[in-house]
């Protein structure tokens, strides 16, 4: 990512970039697809199987601020799609149990996620079914909460850069 980009461009796109590495090939029990960021009217194409949606919420600032720099909080939902053929005998809850795991392991082993991106610390919260319109569950959804800094009217750069 160019320097260009605001650090919480930067934050997101290693996010993304955590979720683009749950591979078989990288040793993981599930295989993330694709990674999707809507556009600006919040379109995207249908999701796949094993096909993740990430939606950035609007950043809150901290409650704790310091002198030269500006403190934020902003939630990254994850929505993955687990939409097995017709013919899969493996229960839903057995398919959300193992996706929640491999996601929770994969964003909180990240080493990409680091001070170098203004990033102070990160969490991620519990995972809930998500239901499809046919009333069907369509996958799961956890929130990842980031807090996050940058020099007091810079976002582009980490204080004490």
């Amino acid at each position: 990512m160019s320097a260009t980009e605001p650090l919480i461009e930067q934050i997101a796109a290693a996010l993304e970039a955590v979720l683009r590495g749950i591979t078989v090939a990288a040793g993981w029990q599930i295989e993330v697809g694709d990674v999707i960021r809507p556009d600006r009217r919040g379109h995207f194409r249908g999701p796949q199987h094993w096909e993740c949606v990430m939606l950035q919420e609007d950043p809150r600032a901290a409650e704790a601020q310091s002198s030269g720099v500006e403190q934020w909080e902003t939630d990254f939902v994850i929505d993955l799609c687990i939409r097995p053929s017709d013919y899969e005998t493996t229960a839903f809850d057995t398919l959300a149990n193992r996706a929640a795991a491999q996601l929770r392991k994969a964003i909180m082993a990240a080493t990409t996620l680091t001070a170098a991106l203004g990033v102070l610390d990160y969490a991620v919260g519990p995972w809930s079914k998500l239901v499809e319109i046919e009333g069907a569950y369509g996958g799961i959804t956890l929130t990842v909460t980031v807090q996050h800094w940058h020099a007091e009217g810079d976002p582009y750069t980490v204080p004490g850069e």
